[in-house]
């Protein structure tokens, strides 16, 4: 029975202590739940007012801010934000003054704040909100536009070059296109707005494709031929270097001009053109080549300068065939210094006259043979044309020795009856002015002095037998014979 009683008493404080701990844990949970339905109220109220947490605005961070705020925050972030512009060889950092921006709409940050069901406050914490509004910040178009067209880089003149073949260093290759600085500023202004407004921070012009584009671009197919073509028919440089002062050269991009398109739109090589434009450029120097009867300042042997013209001296340029000889050598590839094909006698330097030449003072009845700017022999035993007599007076000017020959009969012009005005052999003969020529004369007793004057020859240079011999051994074909009073 005492066994019962314990038991029974046990049992009994332990019911005493479990109703005891029952109402412990209900008060708790009691004060807990009071606890979060007054969090949850107080957050209800606070986010009526502001943004849920987890929440973005045009990609700014406004958790828990209140429309004040918000706006406070976008003025001071548009006011801060800058662009960055860049142009192809330069950039410009556009700050705020370029937009002047305002908040427009304030009053959306309270809607947006408005409709987000503050019941709902708690989900923020799960659940981010971004939120966005095309209208939200505003510039001034004016001020921008000003800005914009007020730089120098928009303000670009030099126009997109094509794409073209060119030589350069050691080959043909296709030089690519430049846009140029010149550029479609509406767009550039509209998409700098726009750029701006989405809150970007750089602009490329370049990238954006706003400069005036090349028509002609590197990877044009028919640029590619081209320069097959050029690398075919082009690849050739002949220099012509007439004188000191000028030179003259083909080269392989002028070359490249000479290339045509035919009636496909194709480049070709037409033979007729390329012969054509050879021919052209060969006269664009003729005339520096020309020394035939030109007007030369020569200085004598005494060191006197005379001033002699005409005669026989002189070269010119033989067009037709230098221009097939032209024509050849742009075939071969040829980078070659060339003289052209030329008629007649001329030489190096003292205008066309060399250093080798006779020099024959017809006043002084004088004669020098200047070998390499030497003289090498002189004589005033010379007896020329007759001075009274306008038909047989020995012309001054320029001339050449262009024939030789020993032992020869002179005879003058044939008279109208078949006979002969005078015959007179000679044996050293050399003509220089058709029919007037150096040859010895052992028909006269005398030579120099005046003797010219009044018993002159019939143009001739006579001279005593030994000079004959000595200026026949001196003189070549083609010895330049300089004659002046």
């Amino acid at each position: 029975m005492e066994n019962d009683k314990k038991a029974d008493n046990g049992n009994v404080r332990k019911s005493i202590l479990h109703k005891l701990f029952d109402s412990k844990l209900k008060i708790v949970v009691w004060v807990i739940g009071i606890i979060l339905l007054v969090i949850y109220f107080m957050g209800v109220n606070f986010y009526g007012s502001h943004f849920f947490e987890n929440s973005t605005l045009e990609g700014v961070n406004v958790s828990s801010r209140t429309r004040d705020e918000v706006v406070g925050i976008f003025e001071d972030n548009i006011n801060a934000r800058k662009m960055l512009i860049e142009f192809k060889d330069s950039a410009v950092l556009l700050d705020s003054s370029a937009f002047n921006p305002e908040i427009t709409h304030g009053e959306e940050v309270a809607q947006l704040i408005e409709n987000q069901n503050n019941l709902l406050w708690f989900v923020g914490y799960v659940k981010p909100s971004h939120y966005s509004s095309d209208d939200f910040v505003s510039i001034d178009d004016q001020t921008l536009e000003n800005t914009i067209r007020g730089l120098d880089q928009t303000n670009g003149t030099t126009p997109p070059s094509d794409a073209y073949v060119s030589y350069q260093d050691s080959g043909f290759v296709i030089v690519p296109e430049d846009i140029g600085t010149t550029m479609d500023v509406d767009s550039l202004i509209g998409l700098i707005k726009e750029n701006y407004l989405l809150g970007e921070e750089t602009f490329d012009v370049v990238e954006q494709g706003l400069y005036y584009q090349a028509e002609l671009k590197s990877d044009n197919p028919q640029l590619m031929a081209k320069l097959e073509l050029a690398k075919q028919y082009c690849d050739a440089r002949i220099t012509y270097t007439p004188d000191a002062e000028h030179t003259f050269v083909l080269d392989e991009n002028t070359l490249l001009t000479w290339l045509t398109k035919d009636s496909a739109g194709n480049w070709t090589k037409n033979d007729d053109v390329f012969k054509r434009n050879a021919e052209a450029f060969i006269r664009t120097f003729t005339r520096y080549y020309y020394t035939l009867g030109i007007t030369r300042n020569f200085k004598t042997a005494t060191g006197n300068t005379v001033t002699i013209s005409g005669g026989s001296l002189g070269q010119y340029v033989l067009v037709r065939a230098e221009t097939n000889n032209l024509v050849e050598l742009i075939s071969d590839h040829a980078k070659v210094s060339r003289k052209p094909a030329l008629f007649g006698y001329g030489y190096e330097g003292n205008q066309g006259i060399g250093n080798t030449y006779v020099e024959i003072n017809l006043s002084a009845q004088h004669l020098y043979m200047i070998q390499n700017g030497k003289i090498v022999f002189e004589t005033d035993q010379i007896v020329t044309g007759l001075a009274s007599d306008p038909d047989r007076k020995t012309p001054s000017g320029c001339y050449y020795v262009y024939y030789k020959q020993i032992d020869r009969v002179l005879r003058g012009t044939q008279n109208p009856d078949g006979t002969w005005p005078y015959e007179v052999p000679v044996k050293y003969w050399m003509a220089f002015n058709r029919g007037i020529g150096m040859h010895d004369a052992t028909y006269r007793s005398a030579f120099g002095g005046n003797i010219y004057t009044y018993a002159g020859s019939h143009g001739c240079v006579n001279m005593r037998y030994s000079e004959a011999a000595k200026m026949y051994s001196y003189t070549q074909i083609g010895t330049p014979v300089i004659c002046y009073y």
